[in-house]
């Protein structure tokens, strides 16, 4: 029994320690955020491209910054483990989530959203072909018109342009995309083919 006048202190639980410093989740914080960059860019229809080129010249840099992030982010669910007593199945599938996820967003640091931050602060009018795989496929939710490109990218569809645009496309066909960017990727405003131009429609 505590005595009257006792510290409140002394009479507080043990509570469980902090398994991650608060600067560390911090910077994981800001980590996610540049890695969300593309997403958050995809998602309000401003579509950036990375140029084929500059995918294939820095392949081996991005696959091994997403494997750092990609152990970062699994440790973070491993510090945590506690939490999922007697929930294997669900720490395994949180362990694997969590990999995938850290390696394609890290990667993204480095193929698009280091170039999309450079490409705002520096860019300028540019000018990339791109290959077209299909432009045929049916219409998405989230992607009206896909042209769907030749780009080993998460994001690899221009969306929204006018099907009289679209159908004029063939797989194989050279697509040329322009807008404020840089040799490592832009930010696209139009498209065209030989002289037919077109922009995106309006979302």
């Amino acid at each position: 029994m505590a005595l009257v006048g006792e510290p409140e202190s002394e009479k507080l639980k043990e509570t469980k320690p902090q398994l991650v410093p608060t600067w560390f989740f911090m910077a994981w914080l800001i980590w996610f955020l540049l890695c969300a960059l593309p997403t958050f860019s995809e998602m309000i229809h401003y579509q950036y491209f990375p140029a084929p080129e500059w995918l294939e010249q820095i392949s081996v840099v991005g696959w091994s910054v997403g494997l750092i992030s990609a152990a970062i982010w699994t440790a973070l669910v491993w510090l945590q483990r506690e939490d999922y007593a007697n929930k294997p199945l669900l720490f395994a599938f949180s362990l694997l989530a969590f990999f995938v996820l850290g390696l394609l967003m890290g990667r993204s640091v480095v193929t698009e959203s280091g170039p999309m931050i450079f490409a705002k602060l520096s860019g300028h009018q540019t000018q990339i072909p791109f290959v077209v795989v299909r432009a045929d496929d049916n219409e998405e939710r989230r992607c009206r018109n896909p042209i769907e490109l030749e780009l080993a990218d998460l994001f690899n569809k221009l969306c929204r342009y006018p099907e009289s645009f679209r159908s004029t496309f063939r797989p194989g066909d050279t697509i040329i995309l322009s807008g404020l960017g840089t040799r490592f990727g832009l930010f696209v405003e139009s498209a065209r083919k030989g002289t037919v131009i077109a922009k995106p429609n309006e979302f």
